[in-house]
C-alpha cells in the first residue's frame, strides 16, 4: 500500500493537470463569439450556450455584428424567410455561418475546427453526418417491427417528458390564460426531445390584401395552439384559442388524453389554419392562410426594474391610478389590451412579435419579387385589425415611424402594468429598495421639493406655461406622458441640452445644422454653453437669438445624448 503522503500528492497532481486542461481548453476559444438561430434539432439554444460557454467562448444573443460564428440549419439559411440574425451574419464578413456539427467536433477536439466542411451555404438540406466512425460501410435502414415502433414511441415521449419536468417552471408560465383550469392540476406547453416547444401563435386577416385600400377597419384574428400535459396524471390534449376584438374567446379542446391523439390534434390544427406541416412551420405562409408567429418571451423584452416599479407604485396609492389607466388605454378601447385580461400578456407579445417581423421583412422588400411585400401588408392588416388605436387614420404605407410609435405605445402599456401590479409594501419606499433605485437611475439623493421655495415655483411655472404642442414625447421624460384632466408622472432635467436624436430627423438623416422652429425662432448651428456656466464648458447648445419680445413658452426641450449633461432630475405625480 502505498503512504498516504504519496497518495496526496498524486490526488493534487491529477487534480493540477485537470485544472490546467480546463484551462487550456477555455485559452483554445477565447475571443471567439458565437451565436444561434432557428430550431437546432436535438439541441435548445440554453445548451449551446452552456457548451459555448463552458469551452471558453462568449454566447451572443442579439447582437449579430460582433458574432465570429453562427450556428443555424440548412433549411433554415434556404427558407423564403430567412430570420433577421442570418441575413446579418450574412453581411459581416467576420461571421461564418456553420452548423451544430462543428460546435460538437470543435468540443471533442478540444479547439475550435476550421470551418470548411461545415459551412451552411455548401452543405444540402440534411444535417452534415460525422464522418469519424471508424466503419467505412454505410448504414442500412431496416423497416421496424411494430413493437419497435412503439418502443420508439415510448421513449420520444419518456425524453419530451424529462425535458418538460426539466423545464417546468417555464412551460408552466406558457399556459395560455384563456384555457379553463378546471380538471388540471399541473398543467404545462410540451416539449419534445428535440427542446420543440409545442405552442404556436397564428395571425390571419379576414380583409383580403387588395382590398386594403377600401377597408377602413381590417378585421383579423390571433389563434394560438397549445399542446399540454397534466404532469400528475400524464395526461395530454391540444388547446386551441380563438380570439378577434369584436368577439369573445372561443377555446376548443382536442383529444381523449392520450399522447398520441393529442400530438396528431396539434398537426391537424396547424396545418389546416396555415397549409404547411409542423415541422415545417419556419417556412413561407401560404396564402390566404394564418401566419405563423415566432412569439418573443417576457425574458427578451426590457422592461422596468421591479424595484423601481415598487418605488413608483409608493408615490401615489394604486387605486388612484385607475383615471390614469383608463386615459392611457383610451387609444386602445378593445379587451386585447386591457390590463386586467387573461389574454393581455399573450396580446402585447403577439402585438410585439408583428412589430418585429414586419421590420425584418422591411430590410428585404426591396430585394424581393413581391412576396415579402405581400406578406408585409398581410401582416400590417393584422396588426391594424387587432391593435391600431381607435379613430387613427391608418398609415398609408408601411413606413417604420408607425411601427416605432406603436411600438413605444405598447411597451407603455405593458410598464404601467408592471407599476400596477407593484406591491404597496409602505407609504415611503425602505431605505435598501431606495438606494437600489437611486443607483439604477444614477442619483445621489431623492428628497422632496418643498412647496414655499423658489425651486417649486420655477418648476410649478414651468407647467403652468408649457405648451403641449411643442412637447416633444420623449420616453425619457414622460412616464404617463401629459394625460389632461387626470393624474400621472413625469421626469425633468433641470439641465435639457443636447443634440437633437436621429429618430425626430427627415428621412434619418441627422444633423447638428437642422432647422428647429419655436415661437418663431430658429438655430442653424450650436455655440458652447460656457457662456451659461463655467461648468457646461464643452456642452454644445442651440445658438438662439435673443427675441423681441418676451416669450412664455418655456417648453423647448432637446433629447438628451450625453448623460454627463443632467444635473439634476425630478420626478412628478400631478394631477391637471
Amino acid at each position: 500500500m502505498a503512504p498516504k503522503g504519496a497518495s496526496l500528492d498524486s490526488s493534487v497532481t491529477a487534480s493540477s493537470k485537470t485544472k490546467s486542461s480546463v484551462k487550456d481548453i477555455k485559452n483554445q476559444f477565447e475571443g471567439l463569439v458565437i451565436s444561434a438561430s432557428g430550431t437546432i434539432p436535438d439541441y435548445k439554444h440554453d445548451e449551446i450556450q452552456a457548451m459555448v460557454e463552458e469551452c471558453g467562448a462568449k454566447f451572443e444573443k442579439m447582437n449579430i455584428s460582433e458574432c465570429t460564428h453562427l450556428i443555424t440549419t440548412a433549411g433554415c439559411y434556404r427558407s423564403k424567410t430567412v430570420p433577421a440574425k442570418i441575413v446579418e451574419a450574412q453581411q459581416n464578413p467576420n461571421c461564418e455561418i456553420v452548423s451544430i456539427d462543428w460546435l460538437l467536433s470543435s468540443v471533442k477536439a478540444k479547439a475550435p475546427l476550421a470551418v470548411r466542411g461545415f459551412l451552411i451555404r455548401a452543405l444540402g438540406s440534411k444535417r452534415l453526418v460525422s464522418t469519424t466512425s471508424d466503419s467505412g460501410s454505410k448504414p442500412t435502414h431496416k423497416r421496424k417491427l411494430s413493437s419497435d415502433l412503439s418502443q420508439s414511441a415510448s421513449r420520444r415521449t419518456k425524453g419530451g417528458k424529462d425535458r418538460v419536468m426539466a423545464n417546468i417552471i417555464k412551460l408552466s408560465a406558457l399556459v395560455d390564460k384563456g384555457i379553463p383550469a378546471e380538471g388540471r392540476k399541473n398543467p404545462a406547453v410540451w416539449m419534445d426531445e428535440g427542446g420543440v416547444i409545442w405552442d404556436a401563435t397564428l395571425v390571419k386577416s379576414l380583409t383580403p390584401v387588395d382590398n386594403i385600400k377600401n377597408s377602413a377597419t381590417p378585421s383579423a384574428r390571433i389563434f394560438r395552439i397549445q399542446m399540454i400535459i397534466d404532469t400528475s396524471g400524464d395526461i395530454y390534449h391540444t388547446f386551441i384559442r380563438e380570439t378577434s376584438l369584436h368577439r369573445e374567446h372561443i377555446i376548443t379542446c382536442k383529444g381523449d388524453g392520450h399522447f398520441s391523439r393529442a400530438i396528431a390534434e396539434f398537426k391537424a390544427a396547424f396545418k389546416r389554419l396555415t397549409g404547411l406541416i409542423w415541422s415545417e412551420h419556419q417556412e413561407q405562409p401560404k396564402s390566404g392562410k394564418a401566419i405563423f408567429i415566432q412569439s418573443v418571451t417576457y425574458d427578451d423584452q426590457p422592461k422596468l426594474e421591479s424595484a423601481v416599479c415598487d418605488v413608483l407604485s409608493n408615490f401615489v396609492n394604486i387605486h388612484d391610478l385607475l383615471n390614469v389607466k383608463t386615459t392611457l388605454l383610451e387609444p386602445y378601447p378593445n379587451k386585447l389590451l386591457e390590463t386586467k385580461a387573461k389574454t393581455f400578456e399573450h396580446s402585447i407579445l403577439t402585438a410585439i412579435s408583428l412589430l418585429n417581423k414586419i421590420s425584418d421583412l422591411q430590410r428585404r422588400t426591396q430585394d424581393d419579387s413581391g412576396g415579402a411585400k405581400r406578406l408585409t401588408t398581410s401582416l400590417s392588416q393584422c396588426f391594424f385589425g387587432l391593435f391600431w388605436p381607435k379613430g387613427t387614420p391608418l398609415p398609408t404605407k408601411v413606413k417604420t415611424d408607425w411601427i416605432s410609435r406603436s411600438r413605444r405605445l405598447i411597451k407603455d402599456l405593458e410598464d404601467f402594468k408592471g407599476v400596477e401590479d407593484a406591491p404597496k409594501k409602505s407609504s415611503k419606499p425602505s431605505p435598501t429598495l431606495s438606494r437600489h433605485v437611486l443607483g439604477l437611475l444614477h442619483l445621489e439623493a431623492m428628497t422632496t421639493v418643498k412647496d414655499d421655495t423658489d425651486e417649486y415655483k420655477a418648476l410649478v411655472k414651468y407647467f403652468e406655461n408649457s405648451s403641449y404642442g411643442y412637447y416633444y414625447p420623449v420616453t425619457s421624460i414622460g412616464f404617463c406622458e401629459i394625460l389632461s384632466g387626470e393624474e400621472g408622472f413625469m421626469f425633468l432635467c433641470d439641465v435639457e441640452l443636447g443634440r437633437q436624436g436621429g429618430e425626430w430627423c427627415y428621412n434619418g438623416q441627422s444633423s447638428i445644422a437642422d432647422s428647429y422652429l419655436h415661437d418663431g425662432l430658429s438655430h442653424k448651428n450650436w455655440r458652447d454653453a460656457a457662456f451659461i456656466h463655467p461648468d457646461l464648458k464643452g456642452v454644445q447648445i442651440p445658438n438662439v437669438p435673443r427675441p423681441s419680445v418676451a416669450i412664455n413658452d418655456f417648453t423647448k426641450e432637446y433629447i438628451i445624448m450625453n448623460p454627463a449633461q443632467i444635473r439634476q432630475r425630478y420626478i412628478f405625480h400631478f394631477m391637471l
